[in-house]
C-alpha cells in the first residue's frame, strides 16, 4: 500500500479504539493465550472474559469470568468484543448475536479472534496501550549455509557474497529496534544457519539479557543437519529459547539430524518442536519480471513476515532477502525499509510491518511469483542443487 498520510493511516481507526478495553467473549485454549498476549502488552487492558456457568475457575489472567447474563450490564459504548469461543453447533453464531443485539459494531466494536490477532491487534496496541507490538519479527545472523537448496526461500544460492553479520553491526540494530518498539510476540534468530555463527552464544545471550522482558516469544530456526555444542545448548536454556528445527530427513535423508537435536534439546529441558512441512512455496525470481499492477500484486500477496538489518525495519523479509542475496539492487533500500534510529513515530512502524511503503510496493515485488495466499507453486523442501 502506498501513504497517502505517512504516520496517520489508521488514524480513524484508532480513535475508535482509544479509551476501549477489552471483553473476550469464550474461554477456548486461544482466550488463554490470546489473554497472556494482552496482559504483557497491558496488564489491565483485559476487563472481562465471558464463559459457561460450569466453567471451574474464576479468573483468565486476572480477568474476571463473567456469564453471559452478566455480560449483557456492561455498556457497549466502552468495550472491544473478541469472539475467542468455538465454532462448535453454531454456538459462535448465536454468540455474535447476542454481541450485535447489545449494541456492538463488527470492525468497530466486535471482532473474531483469528482477525484481530492477525491484523487489528499492533493498530489496537499503539491506540489504546501506546504500545508498539510487533506479531513477529526475524533477525539474520549469517547468510552462510551448510545447504544448498532449490527455492530457498533466503535465496541462498543466488547470493555470491555470503557472509557472517558483524557482530556489533547486529547489536546495534537490535538496539535501535527495542528502542522503537514496546513488545514482540516472536523474536526469531535464524539464517543461513545460525548454529554457523561464530558468535551465536554472544548474540543470543545479548539479545536475552538485554530484551527479554520485550519479547514473549525468543525463538531460533535451524535447518535440523547442525549438533549444537554444549556452550549454545547452555546459551540456549539460559535465554529461554524456544527452538524450531525443520525435518528435511525426506529429501536428507542421513544427513538430517532433526530428531537427534530434538532429543538432546529436550533432554536438556529447552523447548523445541519439530517442523515438517510437505512443501515449500516457490519465491524464486520470475523469468519475466513486472512493471505494471504492482500495487494490486502486493495486496493480494499479503505477505505477514518483516524483519531487522543493517538498522533497518523491511516491510517485507522476502525483498530483504533478495536485496542481500543481490537479485535487486541496495539503491531501493529506502523505500523497503525504515531507518530505525532517525524515524521516531511510532505509528510509521506499525504502517511499515502493515504493509505500507513509499511506492506502494517493495522492489521484490516486480519479479516475486507472491507469497502462498496468492501463488500454489510449490516444491520439495531442501532438494540439493
Amino acid at each position: 500500500m502506498k501513504w497517502k498520510n505517512k504516520g496517520h493511516e489508521y488514524d480513524e481507526l484508532g480513535a475508535k479504539f482509544k479509551g476501549k478495553k477489552i471483553i473476550l467473549y469464550g474461554t477456548a485454549i486461544e482466550a488463554s493465550s490470546f489473554c497472556s498476549r494482552l496482559s504483557r502488552i497491558d496488564d489491565g487492558i483485559i476487563e472481562a472474559v465471558v464463559g459457561d456457568e460450569n466453567v471451574e475457575i474464576d479468573t483468565i489472567y486476572g480477568a474476571p469470568i463473567i456469564s453471559k447474563l452478566e455480560f449483557t450490564k456492561y455498556n457497549s459504548s466502552d468495550y472491544i468484543v473478541i469472539l475467542c469461543c468455538l465454532d462448535v453447533n453454531n454456538y459462535r453464531a448465536q454468540a455474535h448475536r447476542q454481541i450485535m443485539n447489545l449494541g456492538y459494531k463488527d470492525g468497530i466494536s466486535c471482532f473474531n479472534y483469528e482477525a484481530f490477532d492477525y491484523y487489528y491487534l499492533p493498530i489496537f496496541s499503539l491506540y489504546a496501550c501506546n504500545k508498539l507490538y510487533f506479531k513477529s519479527i526475524c533477525i539474520l545472523l549469517t547468510t552462510f549455509c551448510n545447504l544448498n537448496c532449490k527455492c530457498c526461500l533466503n535465496f541462498t544460492s543466488y547470493n555470491k557474497d555470503k557472509k557472517h553479520f558483524d557482530i556489533n553491526e547486529l547489536k546495534r540494530t537490535i538496539d535501535a529496534f527495542f528502542s522503537k518498539v514496546d513488545i514482540v510476540y516472536k523474536f526469531h534468530i535464524s539464517g543461513g544457519e545460525p548454529f554457523l555463527y561464530p558468535y551465536f552464544c554472544e548474540i543470543v545471550d545479548y539479545i536475552g539479557e538485554n530484551y527479554q522482558s520485550k519479547i514473549m516469544s525468543l525463538r531460533l530456526v535451524t535447518n535440523g543437519t547442525i549438533m549444537p555444542s554444549e556452550k549454545m545448548i547452555a546459551s540456549l536454556k539460559k535465554n529461554s529459547v524456544e527452538v524450531e528445527i525443520d525435518d528435511y530427513s525426506r529429501t536428507l535423508g542421513s544427513k538430517s539430524k532433526a530428531m537427534e537435536i530434538s532429543a538432546l534439546l529436550s533432554e536438556k529441558g529447552i523447548q523445541n518442536d519439530l517442523i515438517c512441512v510437505p512443501s515449500w512455496i516457490n519465491m524464486d525470481p520470475l523469468d519475466k519480471w513486472m512493471t505494471d499492477e504492482l500495487y494490486g500484486k502486493v495486496n493480494a500477496c499479503n505477505v505477514p513476515f518483516t524483519c531487522i538489518k543493517d538498522g533497518r525495519l523491511y516491510g517485507c523479509i522476502y525483498s530483504c532477502f533478495a536485496m542481500e542475496a543481490g537479485i535487486v539492487s541496495k539503491a531501493s533500500v529506502t523505500n523497503d525499509s525504515i531507518d530505525l534510529e532517525s524515524e521516531n513515530e511510532k505509528s510509521v512502524f506499525l504502517e511499515t510491518v502493515q504493509g505500507y511503503s513509499e511506492r506502494g510496493y517493495w522492489e521484490y515485488c516486480k519479479g516475486c511469483p507472491g507469497h502462498e495466499w496468492m501463488g500454489k507453486h510449490y516444491v520439495l523442501p531442501a532438494q540439493q542443487i
